[in-house]
């Protein structure tokens, strides 16, 4: 594979470098986003694929190898010219029901979320992202089960296999930031499936 002409120095910094566009192969120069670095959109310049990703910082200033800023409303157009899933719909009682098949004391791997843990059930989007933090699928309905300072539970319809989650939460009242969920295990409960994840940073739109 090529070497980006945009490659971050690997001396000056151990940020995990996004060098090529996996939509269409193209020399990029963003970093993967953290709690540090918090995510913003970007479009690729040769083919449009839209990144949730951080830019590079060349002395001092903001880099923009083979991306340019984009908007919300970018986000929200290319997610749209994906396939979507059936939409099912949650009822408020299949959350309270679900909620009690959660044991308290169920396992944790060693990534999984440590803090204190906080049930609450309040609708949000989902926004599958690739390894890479490109946008890569459509904008899926689900709701939360719990969350903590870590990270957070929640209950879909639809089985997730995306590397990172960008989560939005459609309550107002919430007053929560969109984020980047990395999930660490999407499981079978009932008719639905509950995913877990561990937070990866702010998205700044």
């Amino acid at each position: 594979m090529p070497k980006s002409p945009y490659a971050l120095d690997r001396r000056q910094t151990a940020t995990s470098g996004i060098e090529l566009c996996s939509g269409c192969g193209a020399s990029i120069a963003l970093v993967a986003p953290s709690d540090t670095a918090p995510a913003m959109p970007w479009k690729c310049r040769a083919c449009g694929a839209i990144y949730l990703a951080s830019p590079q910082r060349r002395s001092g200033a903001t880099f923009q190898g083979g991306v340019r800023p984009a908007f919300y409303r970018d986000v929200i157009e290319d997610a749209a010219l994906r396939p979507a899933p059936q939409p099912r719909e949650l009822s408020a009682e299949d959350l309270r029901q679900l909620q009690r098949c959660l044991p308290d004391d169920r396992p944790r791997t060693g990534n999984a979320r440590g803090s204190q843990r906080y049930q609450v059930a309040t609708p949000i989007s989902l926004l599958p992202l690739a390894a890479d933090f490109r946008v890569d699928g459509p904008i899926v309905a689900a709701s939360t089960l719990d969350v903590s300072c870590g990270g957070l539970a929640l209950l879909s319809r639809q089985p997730t296999a995306a590397a990172y989650l960008a989560i939005e939460f459609l309550d107002v009242g919430a007053r929560m930031p969109a984020l980047i969920l990395c999930p660490s295990r999407c499981t079978t409960l009932g008719d639905a499936f509950a995913i877990a994840g561990d937070f990866v940073s702010r998205i700044s739109f």
